[in-house]
Formats: C-alpha cells, structure tokens, sequence
C-alpha cells in the first residue's frame, strides 16, 4: 500500500504538535462553520429525496413499511434465512 506524501505530511504535522497548542489554523472556526453549512445542506438534500420516495411509492408501501416497522419493533419479524441467502447469492452472482 503506498501513502500519499499529503497523507504523510498530515501525520508528521500531527505527531510534532504539542497537545493543548493551538495549530496555527486560524481558519479552524471558520472551516467547522463551513462543515456544518454543507451537512446542513447535505441533510436537507436527503430529507428532500426521501419525502420524494414515500410520495413515488404511495399509501400501500408507506402502510406495508409501517407494519414492518411496527412487527420488528415488537420482535415478532422473522427472516426467512433460506431467502435471505438465496437473495445474497443472487445479488452477487452466484445464482
């Protein structure tokens, strides 16, 4: 495995620090601010994308869901494992 010399740089700058020393970032506020705007955006975008799937897959699947949720929630779900297994090696080609 070969380690990138950024990689590289970023471990050596973080095992010379002296712990409880400021890094000399001075844009570490503003980068933290920046991470948050863009998971706020990120969290949005999927709440968005997934009121789009419950409206595309009607009242029977949101139904369906619930039941299934409200079933494993009580312990009472049970997974076939012969379908379970035959569903994996579908998926990776084995079938």
């Amino acid at each position: 495995m070969r380690i990138s010399s950024n990689y590289l740089q970023l471990i050596n700058r973080i095992l010379t620090e002296e712990p409880g020393k400021p890094s000399g970032n001075s844009q570490k506020a503003t980068s933290k601010e920046e991470d948050r705007k863009e998971l706020s955006k990120s969290i949005t975008g999927l709440q968005q994308e997934m009121e789009r799937l419950e409206e595309e897959s009607g009242p029977d699947r949101a139904a369906q869901l619930k039941s299934l949720s409200e079933k494993i929630e009580q312990g009472s779900y049970h997974v076939d494992s012969e379908k379970l297994a035959e569903a994996m090696l579908k998926f990776m080609g084995k079938i």
